[in-house]
Order: structure tokens, then C-alpha cells, then sequence
């Protein structure tokens, strides 16, 4: 059987067609395919590696932080009030009351049974005149230790016949931090 030229054609065309069709399913798609995975792969990678660095960079700034922070509270040691301290603090508020012109009453501690890392609750009781007792309760707050008034009532004094005078009554509770 012959066949025309034109049909030769046609049939070469064809064969060729199917060849670069059977090269583009059988290589360039995988390829393409591969290249798309490698691709994505890539960007994942570069994506953990830029949270990886990301970390870094908070964990140097943490850590520069917390030496900062150290050296800051150096200086909060002595501001700390340690078991051993009991009678200083006691003998510390006696000269506080003293000093302020009232007179104070220890009336409530947990200072027998502290613990580190605890608080010292003490319930004070002072009577004195209206500045003098302003001064005690500044005095007070401003301690070596770190001091926390809790609670405080100030209540005026009164004479026989019912009349103010110039006095007041202060019942204080304070919690003092306890270190090691």
C-alpha cells in the first residue's frame, strides 16, 4: 500500500506529536512536579531556620536581660529580712515608736514560726498624736525591708467627757518579706 505524501505527512506528524506528548508526560511533568516539591520544601526550611534564629535572638536578649536584672538586684539583698533578724526588727520598731513619739504594742507575729521564702505578719497597735503617728506609719513604710501595710485603721481618742482630743489610735497589720 502506497501513501501519498501528504499522508506521510500527516502520519510523521502525528508519531512526532505523540513522541513530545509521551517526553512531556513522562520527564518535564515529573520534573515540574519534583521542582514544585523541592520548592516548597525549600521555603519550609527557610522558614524554620528564620524561627530558629528568631529564638536565638530572644534567648541572647533573655539572657542579657536577666544579667541586667541581676546586677539590679544586688543592692535588694540587704532589703531582704532574714530568720536571724527577729530581735533586730523588734529592737528596729521600738526605736521607730520611740523616735515618732507614740507609743506601740506588738499585739499579733508569726515571727516564732517564719519560714523562708514567707512573711512576717505583725498586728500593731500605737497611740499618739495626729503628725506622730503619720511620721510612725512613714517611718514604718520606709524601712530597710520590703514592708507591706495590709491594713490600717486610725481611730480618734476621746476624753471622759466624750470630747476628741488630739490623739489617735492606729492598729496596723504589715507583712515584711522573708529571704533566705
Amino acid at each position: 500500500m502506497k501513501f501519498n505524501s501528504s499522508i506521510k505527512i500527516i502520519i510523521a506528524v502525528c508519531i512526532l506529536s505523540l513522541v513530545v506528548i509521551l517526553i512531556v508526560i513522562g520527564v518535564i511533568w515529573p520534573t515540574a512536579n519534583n521542582i514544585r516539591k523541592t520548592t516548597e520544601e525549600t521555603y519550609q526550611l527557610r522558614a524554620y531556620m528564620e524561627q530558629r534564629y528568631q529564638e536565638s535572638l530572644r534567648s541572647k536578649v533573655t539572657k542579657k536581660k536577666l544579667e541586667d536584672i541581676k546586677q539590679e538586684t544586688l543592692g535588694f539583698e540587704s532589703a531582704i529580712f532574714k530568720k536571724s533578724q527577729t530581735l533586730d526588727l523588734i529592737k528596729m520598731l521600738e526605736v521607730i515608736a520611740s523616735d515618732s513619739g507614740v507609743s506601740q504594742r506588738i499585739e499579733e507575729t508569726n515571727l516564732d514560726n517564719i519560714n523562708t521564702n514567707q512573711n512576717i505578719n505583725l498586728k500593731l497597735s500605737a497611740n499618739g498624736k495626729y503628725n506622730d503617728i503619720f511620721k510612725y506609719i512613714y517611718n514604718l513604710e520606709t524601712l530597710d525591708y520590703f514592708v507591706n501595710i495590709t491594713n490600717l485603721r486610725l481611730t480618734p481618742n476621746y476624753d471622759k467627757n466624750g470630747q476628741s482630743n488630739s490623739s489617735l489610735s492606729a492598729s496596723l497589720n504589715i507583712e515584711i518579706y522573708v529571704g533566705q
